[in-house]
């Protein structure tokens, strides 16, 4: 039989759209109003999308899977992958599988580095949102 390991072939798309949070709080953060701290908001900032961009490549690698693991949610014209050795995943937790791949595509990088910037930058983030005033 197998050895237990598989090795998921991700394409350069899929790995870009899930960095886009760097370029994206770098912009941000040469972007004045600065912070006072430029270095220690940097270091935040690349800490935390390192951890969003990890979750989001096992959401997506789950997404990726649960077709398999749960041949219902596979295109009916699909050809069949494996054969499960145990009970199919159960179809709610498919689906929220396949949302959590959508979330880390898609709405978390970006999202986590406007957050991250509003935290490490309050000054910024308040005169972003501040109302402006119609003259």
């Amino acid at each position: 039989m197998g050895d237990g390991f598989y090795v998921f072939d991700m394409a350069r798309g899929a790995l870009r759209r899930q960095l886009l949070g760097f370029p994206l709080l770098l912009a941000f953060l040469a972007a004045p109003p600065r912070t006072h701290a430029p270095l220690r908001a940097a270091l935040i900032g690349i800490a935390v999308l390192t951890v969003v961009f990890l979750l989001g490549v096992t959401a997506y690698v789950w997404g990726e899977i649960a077709p398999i693991l749960n041949p219902a949610l596979a295109p009916a014209d699909a050809p069949r992958m494996a054969i499960l050795a145990a009970e199919p995943l159960h179809p709610a937790v498919a689906q929220l599988v396949l949302l959590g791949r959508y979330a880390g595509m898609s709405i978390a990088p970006l999202l986590a580095a406007i957050l991250v910037w509003a935290a490490v930058n309050p000054q910024g983030a308040a005169e972003m949102f501040a109302k402006q005033e119609e003259p």
